[in-house]
């Protein structure tokens, strides 16, 4: 179906009725795809791709009900079993897309990301294969680095399989001289923006285990906002957009963990706001610290903000 032209979207709820799951059906969704009141169809359970297909068929064992509301005829499908809806089993909610002809009822795209990315980390963990790690505003790879020898002194290998920064001199010297790169880690000198939305090049990316990057704070920085006059981090011309482009490469490559760093006042930021929400919506868990360098024996004071999110699940 996925090669057809649709004709409809539609995030739905899973309802129940009589003790069993309920999906229901009505008006614009079904008739954009030809299901009239009185037409028959069939419908067929794909178990193991988590998929319920409906097609059009004049011998089909199903027909089409129908609603009337304000002196209009609206089509109804009404499907309530337990046996068949057991392929959503522990979702609430599911995507339908239409195309003529036929109706695909799946997980919704976040739950189908979810599920992968669990998958994913079992399967490498339960193997002894190394976690993929991404780096996004990489500068030397200091978080890359400690991310590296953290998860190695866990008894867990890792690898940074690619790592971006605007800046070439930078990445250079991390390759040369940062021992979480190896040969294969590929190099993306590019602004952030750019690479986010250049959609042909994303989809060449392996998706990631963890995720990681310190989003430019210059936008967020008393000194910077007093320096350009501006009175929020994202008025910032240069860099206050970025988590855009940031949230548009986590939906690229779906990493199982973020980290993410940033100066303190960025708690407070709109981008914040938009990175904590936007996060729970795809589904991970997200924690959030101010640590500082006092207490991990460090002899420059400074304070940092520390983001961690994990996917539902883990």
């Amino acid at each position: 179906m996925a090669h057809h032209q649709p004709t409809a979207y539609s995030i739905r709820a899973i309802g129940s009725n009589r003790g069993a799951p309920r999906i229901w059906l009505e008006g614009r969704v079904p008739a954009s795809a030809g299901f009239a009141p009185q037409s028959h169809y069939r419908i067929q359970v794909q178990t193991e791709n988590k998929r319920i297909i409906l097609r059009l068929d004049p011998n089909g064992d199903r027909k089409v009900s129908q609603k009337e509301s304000g002196g209009k005829i609206a089509p109804v499908i009404d499907i309530n079993s337990k046996a068949m809806l057991s392929v959503f089993d522990g979702l609430d909610r599911i995507r339908v897309w239409a195309i003529e002809g036929g109706l695909c009822i799946e997980p919704i795209a976040t739950d189908v990301r979810i599920a992968q990315r669990l998958a994913r980390l079992r399967e490498k963990m339960a193997n002894g294969q190394p976690l993929s790690v991404g780096s996004i505003s990489h500068g030397g790879g200091v978080l890359s680095k400690a991310i590296h020898d953290g998860i190695a002194s866990a008894g867990v290998a890792s690898r940074l399989v690619f790592a971006n920064d605007i800046r070439d001199d930078l990445l250079t010297q991390s390759s040369e001289y940062n021992s979480s790169w190896d040969k294969q880690t590929i190099m993306l000198h590019a602004p952030m923006q750019e690479l986010a939305f250049d959609h042909n090049f994303m989809a060449t990316l392996p998706a990631c285990d963890v995720l990681e990057g310190g989003i430019p704070c210059s936008g967020a920085s008393l000194a910077s906002r007093g320096k350009l006059g501006t009175d929020c981090a994202e008025a910032h011309p240069a860099v206050g957009h970025l988590i855009v482009a940031f949230l548009a490469i986590v939906a690229s490559v779906n990493p199982s963990v973020l980290l993410l760093e940033n100066v303190p006042l960025w708690q407070n930021a709109s981008s914040m706001g938009l990175l904590r929400h936007q996060l729970r919506d795809l589904g991970y868990v997200v924690h959030e610290r101010i640590v500082h360098s006092g207490e991990w024996n460090c002899l420059e004071a400074r304070s940092r903000l520390a983001l961690t999110a994990a996917t539902l699940g883990i």
